[in-house]
């Protein structure tokens, strides 16, 4: 979309952010819709594409950029240990730990809420309080990332939790605290 100037690919990424129905319309035959639409993407790109996709004015005025979490890592190119997986294996349990952990995620049927206790609400609430505040430098805005931080901090306590337990139907109360913790190295993370 972007390429073609239709800016179909950022409303696509839109609506499945929300989880908004994507409707789809041809001329000479059927459309489509895609209902309870869920997008996840997981990439690693350049600085530069990065930098692209920011300038690129539909992206960032229709919010798409501040809807990506991102993580800038040093460059160990010139440093890397280069027998660090024979010094250091990982440890077998933890490999298997982790796949049934995933594989019980995968396997998760039924839609559910994960719901806050109130205790929990009032601990988010206190720090949607004071981010709030933080959004009156436009610098700390980050092109909609700033104003969506408080959903992305629930959906990390929520992934947390259901990787901590993925029976849970709740909010576990470290989860989101830890979700809390992680914001503002995010903060840093989309500035850099």
């Amino acid at each position: 979309g972007k390429r073609h100037g239709t800016s179909s690919a950022w409303e696509t990424f839109l609506q499945a952010y929300t989880g908004d129905p994507i409707k789809v319309s041809r001329i000479g035959r059927d459309g489509g819709s895609v209902l309870n639409p869920h997008l996840v993407i997981n990439t690693s790109i350049q600085s530069k594409v990065w930098r692209e996709i920011q300038s690129d004015e539909n992206a960032a005025g229709r919010g798409a950029v501040g809807r990506f979490v991102v993580f800038n890592a040093r460059s160990d190119v010139g440093y890397r240990d280069v027998t660090a997986a024979q010094n250091h294996p990982i440890d077998p349990d933890l490999i298997s730990d982790y796949e049934k952990r995933i594989l019980q995620i995968l396997n998760i049927k039924e839609p559910r809420k994960l719901s806050l206790t109130p205790e929990q609400l009032e601990i988010f609430t206190d720090w949607r309080r004071d981010h709030e505040l933080t959004l009156r430098d436009p610098d700390n805005r980050l092109d909609g990332f700033g104003t969506r931080l408080p959903g992305m901090t629930i959906r990390n306590a929520m992934i947390f939790t259901i990787f901590e337990n993925p029976d849970a139907h709740e909010l576990d109360t470290s989860c989101l605290q830890a979700a809390l913790d992680l914001s503002p190295y995010l903060i840093e993370q989309h500035k850099q």
